[in-house]
């Protein structure tokens, strides 16, 4: 029978191969080698010929020495291997020192100080214009970040005034306009809550 999944190499460096499942004597465990007899699962099987009290490798690290000439193919297990441990061995942890890590790099970051020592980030500074007629007034602190190095991403603002007079002579009514300015200005509250800036007139 030729089935090498029967079998497994669990190193290059191996001696032996592991037996996956059983293997009935003749089958063929690797390449150019056939089970001289039965091998339980889980046991070992010669993938080489090894000579009486030399090192077995499985794991790719000698596990044993053979007590006998093994032939490839042959069974190997207690009757042919034994510990090469003899003695008291004496064992000391030496472990490798870490390497030195480089200092780290100062931190920053875009922030400021604020008046009471605290510390804010503000990364982007919005100019809402809460009503048209103080389009200029924006319009000029937006020139004044640029001229600080900022960006401004938008620098047309729209000539507009008389927003509320427009908006009174839209609404259905005053109580409907005085409603709508409550609602204005519960936003300019909660605005200010998160310091942003606004400007109004």
């Amino acid at each position: 029978m030729s089935d090498l999944s029967a079998t497994l190499v669990i190193d290059p460096r191996d001696d032996v191969a592991v037996a996956l499942r059983p293997v009935a004597a003749g089958d063929r465990v690797a390449d150019g080698v056939v089970a001289a007899r039965d091998i339980p699962v889980g046991h070992k099987v010669a993938l080489r010929a090894i000579a009486a009290g030399e090192p077995v490798r499985k794991f790719g690290w000698p596990i044993g020495r053979a007590t006998q000439a093994i032939a490839p193919g042959a069974h190997v297990h207690s009757h042919n291997l034994a510990t090469a441990l003899a003695g008291v061995e004496t064992y000391a942890y030496e472990p490798a020192p870490a390497e030195a890590l480089p200092p780290p790099s100062p931190a920053t970051f875009q922030g400021y100080r604020r008046a009471d020592g605290r510390v804010g980030v503000r990364n982007e500074i919005w100019v809402l214009c809460t009503v048209g007629c103080v389009a200029n007034t924006a319009r000029r602190i937006a020139d004044k970040v640029a001229a600080a190095g900022g960006t401004p991403v938008l620098t047309e603002i729209p000539e507009v005034f008389g927003a509320e007079n427009v908006l009174l002579q839209r609404a259905a009514s005053r109580q409907v306009f005085d409603q709508a300015v409550e609602v204005i200005d519960d936003f300019k509250r909660y605005y200010h809550s998160l310091d942003i800036l606004l400007i109004d007139d």
